[in-house]
């Protein structure tokens, strides 16, 4: 990924240890500070944590969606 407009992730984290998370986390961060759209789908609570912007879907529907003050 060479400084792409759209980053797109399924699961990043799934099956990583906790350094290699860290580490996918902060290079996610990175990229959206550079101006990216990060997009991920994740099970992870501190991936969903750190996010600007939650939608949970349940049975393939928006159940809820949240965005954090800027």
């Amino acid at each position: 990924m060479r400084e792409a407009d759209l980053v797109l992730l399924d699961e990043p984290t799934t099956g990583l240890d906790a350094g290699s998370r860290h580490r996918i986390r902060q290079i996610m961060r990175e990229e959206a500070a550079r101006g990216a759209a990060v997009v991920c789908v994740s099970h992870d609570d501190d991936v969903i944590a750190a996010a600007d912007h939650v939608i949970r879907l349940e049975e393939g529907r928006v159940a809820a969606e949240q965005v954090a003050p800027r």
